[in-house]
């Protein structure tokens, strides 16, 4: 099986690995300069798989000139309902992608405390739910020590992801 990605050591590529290892198919790389060329190449069946964002591939799916198998969040996407996850389909795989907002060190706390109530504020709100849903995420605001366990976490399981199968980013 044939897959595509946006550059090794990328997003994609790591995730891509991942499931290769937990799944165990073997998985052929075939790198590509970006998104878009990785998507028509989805279309003319000339790449099996594609680890992406889902934003960059609902309009094709919604044309129905591809096929999404599951998504690697926690739950299913809401404007994408009928989308099984993959823990739904019998693989315990959870990954997803995250917005972090960051101040720098030495910001007030009282700056930072209001930073924090204006955006859960902002993502409490009906029209960003509805945004962020129908690019095909979840809206979730965090405190800062929660993001500080979200990116924690993100790094060791990509640190650990990229020394194991050896990889580098491209420059």
């Amino acid at each position: 099986m044939s897959y595509a990605t946006v550059g090794a050591g990328s997003a994609q590529e790591i995730l891509a690995r991942q499931l290769e290892k937990l799944t165990g198919i073997v998985m052929n790389r075939i790198p590509f300069r970006g998104g878009p060329q990785v998507v028509q190449e989805l279309i003319a069946g000339r790449v099996h798989f594609y680890v992406s964002p889902t934003l960059a591939i609902v309009p094709q799916y919604q044309a129905k000139q591809i096929k999404i198998l599951a998504v690697s969040a926690p739950e299913r996407v809401k404007n994408l309902s009928e989308i099984p996850t993959l823990t739904e389909k019998g693989v315990n795989f959870v990954r997803y992608g995250w917005l972090g907002i960051c101040a720098g060190v030495g910001t007030p706390q009282p700056i930072l405390d209001q930073l924090q109530r204006q955006i859960a504020a902002i993502v409490a709100t009906a029209d960003y739910r509805a945004m962020i849903e129908k690019a095909g995420s979840i809206a979730v605001a965090s405190t800062p020590p929660e993001l500080r366990q979200v990116i924690t976490q993100t790094l060791d399981d990509v640190a650990g992801s990229i020394r194991e199968f050896g990889m580098q980013q491209e420059q």
